[in-house]
């Protein structure tokens, strides 16, 4: 059997597009759903499409200056980095120059640079601080374990030995 798993995204004016996340074939012997690699994968392919197409919403919104609505002139593209639970991601992103409305001193911007802000995922920093307390009572456990049961060492000269 072959299964697809697809995502379809629809823009504000109804028009939908589909995108391919992972193509799985099993058979009766194989192994019954998902393996956690699978879903993972599939988890992170859905992830780096939703945010591609949202990072294309932001770039295409921050082309024209809201207060005079001119169109902004580009000045050259960088990569970004967003750092997700699913891997780190990397986005083109254009660099504009600022509209001559405007008094502000910075020469040009990054709408998807702005709208990414730290550049880390909000659950990111959570994750990883309860992955640091889970370490650490790991830690502390097995510290523990290790007292308990002498660090599995036994001192000769207490127990009769040579």
């Amino acid at each position: 059997m072959k299964m697809r798993v697809q995502l379809v995204i629809e823009d504000g004016s109804g028009a939908s597009t589909c995108a391919d996340i992972a193509a799985i074939e099993r058979h009766t012997d194989d192994l019954i759903g998902l393996s956690l690699e699978e879903a993972k994968a599939m988890t992170g392919a859905v992830q780096r499409k939703m945010v591609e197409v949202q990072a294309r919403e932001t770039i295409d919104r921050g082309l024209i200056f809201p207060a005079c609505q001119q169109r902004l002139r580009r000045n050259g593209k960088h990569r970004v980095g967003y750092r997700t639970p699913f891997g780190r991601l990397e986005l083109d992103s254009p660099r504009f120059y600022r509209c001559q409305c405007q008094t502000h001193t910075r020469q040009s911007i990054s709408p998807l640079a702005i709208w990414l802000g730290g550049h880390i995922s909000p659950e990111l920093p959570t994750l990883s601080a309860t992955d640091v307390r889970s370490r650490a009572l790991e830690r502390r456990n097995e510290c523990g374990a290790k007292r308990i049961m002498g660090n599995g060492r036994r001192n000769r000269a207490s127990h009769g030995g040579a």
